[in-house]
């Protein structure tokens, strides 16, 4: 999380719903119903990476808000390389070769180099 949550009102199909809002560090902002701590646009559970270490066991999926969408962009792939220049273009695909990429619930890797979008550190 990345500070405390947050206490609002929803006004949703004619009615006001007492909510709170928690926003985490890569983005992702979760509006829950107050009263019954259910979402009040949905949460989905998807398919993330799994971790390499050995012996840890990481979960398959995790959750995501159906909306908002998030405040931040969540994915880097090789389709986001700068082409400024040819030769720049290919230093950075030569520099990721390797690299395992991923969005905001990537899992440390093991014995290689890894790219979380958004980073660990906030989005």
């Amino acid at each position: 999380m990345t500070g405390a949550p947050a206490l609002i009102d929803v006004k949703r199909g004619g009615k006001t719903i007492p909510a709170v809002v928690a926003y985490t560090k890569v983005g992702l902002l979760f509006i829950l119903d107050r009263v019954t701590g259910k979402p009040i646009y949905g949460v989905e559970e998807r398919a993330v990476a799994q971790s390499e270490v050995p012996l840890e066991h990481s979960s398959k999926t995790q959750p995501f808000p159906l909306k908002p969408p998030p405040l931040v962009r969540t994915t880097f792939s090789a389709a986001d390389i700068a082409t400024v220049t040819p030769e720049l273009e290919a230093a950075c695909k030569k520099l990721i070769e390797g690299v395992q990429l991923g969005g905001p619930y990537l899992p440390p890797a093991y014995n290689r180099l890894r790219v979380q979008f958004p980073a660990t550190m906030a989005g």
